[in-house]
């Protein structure tokens, strides 16, 4: 029985997306991107319109990962262990990987952004979408007096949000 399209679709956008997010948009082949995938460049180029496409793909689909973690964030339990379970599981994700790749949006943000409106665009949801989350949850975190009630929770989610 053939697998659905959809799982298709998802195995090829990982793959995608681990390419960029190793060597970065310039450093990205059309041959990098067959290899990865297993498809043909003629499957890509009709799949795909330009190179460009595929990595605000990759953008978007690194922004449901930041929507994950938010969620995490989100779920019941003490306010400060949710903080520090989201930020060392990003810090051993990295660190425990072949090759530490660092935050694809900045890695876009230094990459693309500068010159590329619809990255640069991109780049800001995929921040708002951790500010917001890490906003909410340190607000969450002063009412139920874990954290300082005093410190100003948006300055506190849009620092840790662009580090």
């Amino acid at each position: 029985m053939a697998r659905p399209r959809q799982f298709e679709q998802e195995q090829v956008l990982d793959a995608v997306t681990d390419t960029f997010w190793r060597s970065g948009y310039e450093a990205t082949s059309a041959q990098d991107l067959a290899k990865a995938t297993g498809r043909g460049r003629g499957s890509l180029c009709n799949a795909f319109s330009s190179k460009q496409a595929p990595y605000e793909q990759t953008l978007r689909h690194y922004q449901q990962r930041s929507r994950h973690n938010v969620e995490q964030l989100q779920q019941a339990g003490p306010v400060r262990e949710r903080l520090r379970t989201l930020l060392l599981s990003v810090l051993d994700a990295d660190l425990g990987a072949a090759q530490q790749r660092g935050c694809l949006a900045t890695n876009a943000a230094v990459d693309q952004a500068g010159h590329n409106p619809e990255v640069k665009a991109l780049v800001r949801e995929n921040f708002g979408i951790l500010e917001k989350g890490l906003r909410q949850a340190i607000f969450r975190g002063q009412q139920t007096g874990e954290l300082r009630p005093g410190a100003d929770a948006d300055a506190l989610a849009w620092g840790v949000a662009k580090d």
